[in-house]
């Protein structure tokens, strides 16, 4: 009686790719996300209103976000857009404007030929600031504040109006901070500037009848 041999088969199934989600970066202020999924990567552009654009110039910025690590790159948020004035540029805290956030997942399976996506998106009115980020930084008391961006480093100068000075003596004072820790160094905010030791400011003249006058200064006088 002939010999029956039988040979059993087993499929194995491929490995499973551990997929994290990319919660979606906030709106700018004076602007708009628009992401798109490419393969295995969120890409999200921001771009921002007429007349308005990002602390380093430039009128659109693009995050990406692979699937695999759930981080965004170059960092995780946009910078908010600013007026030609270049004032501001920061992203607020959520107990400020409210939180907002959107997550993507997606899994696929290739040997059933099924495909899923799913998208939620809650909003609240209040809430803590979700990553890292930058805080708001007020303008001193008696000065002004001036902010830029870099690859998600921020640098703020202030200065102090003619007259008065920063506790320490100078009238400039400058903060830093990136995204990544969102923390100033070397202090947390400027201080108030305070009349100069000595200095006297000048009240404004009044103008004459009947006619106009014109002030300016140069090294305090």
């Amino acid at each position: 009686e002939p010999l029956v041999t039988r040979t059993h088969y087993s499929q194995s199934q491929p490995p499973q790719v551990s997929q994290r989600q990319c919660e979606r970066p906030k709106d700018p202020e004076h602007g708009s996300v628009q992401c798109r999924l490419l393969n295995d990567k969120y890409t999200c552009t921001g771009e921002c209103e007429t007349g308005y654009k990002f602390p380093d110039g430039r009128e659109t910025y693009i995050l990406d976000c692979s699937k695999h690590t759930g981080q965004w790159t170059p960092y995780r948020n946009f910078p908010d857009c600013v007026g030609s004035y270049g004032g501001g540029g920061y992203s607020q805290s959520a107990s400020q404007r409210g939180t907002r956030s959107t997550a993507y997942s997606q899994a696929s399976s290739s040997g059933s030929g099924s495909y899923s996506h799913s998208y939620s998106h809650s909003s609240s009115g209040r809430g803590s600031r979700t990553g890292q980020g930058c805080s708001q930084l007020k303008s001193p008391n008696y000065g002004s504040k001036h902010c830029s961006m870099t690859n998600g480093q921020w640098t703020c100068t202030a200065t102090c109006n003619p007259g008065y000075e920063f506790p320490d003596g100078n009238r400039q004072a400058i903060l830093s901070c990136h995204d990544r820790e969102g923390q100033w160094t070397p202090k947390s905010n400027f201080d108030d500037c305070r009349r100069g030791h000595g200095q006297e400011t000048c009240g404004q003249p009044k103008p004459p009848m009947y006619g106009t006058h014109y002030c300016s200064m140069s090294n305090g006088q």
